[in-house]
């Protein structure tokens, strides 16, 4: 907290960038912390680049890889970088359902 106050003085939040209007001192306790706890199944958040429409796998060639598909969290860059945003739980769990059920869908007609 010292660290902490000691940037919100400066009016810069100069370890973790947080925005100088949110900064404000923290005074006066008690004080609670929690233990966020995070399971990630990958760790390639920007994900390799696929087909929009089937989720194909493409190569550095820019051409479709045969039977090589990804979804969820592992497929493109969804989320603009190469982290998970980690203020907003859950917010993979649609695409994961919704994509791996289309590209299961798709695979099992043909």
């Amino acid at each position: 907290m010292k660290r902490y106050n000691e940037l919100v003085a400066k009016g810069v939040d100069e370890d973790f960038g947080k925005d100088a209007k949110w900064l404000t001192p923290i005074e006066s306790g008690p004080f609670y912390g929690i233990y966020r706890h995070l399971r990630l199944s990958c760790g390639a958040m920007s994900g390799v680049v696929v087909d929009g429409k089937t989720h194909q796998c493409i190569s550095v060639d820019n051409q479709p890889i045969p039977g090589l598909y990804a979804v969820g969290n592992i497929a493109s860059g969804f989320y603009g970088g190469v982290d998970y945003p980690l203020d907003v739980f859950g917010m993979s769990l649609g695409r994961c359902y919704t994509e791996g059920y289309v590209v299961g869908r798709d695979l099992a007609k043909s």
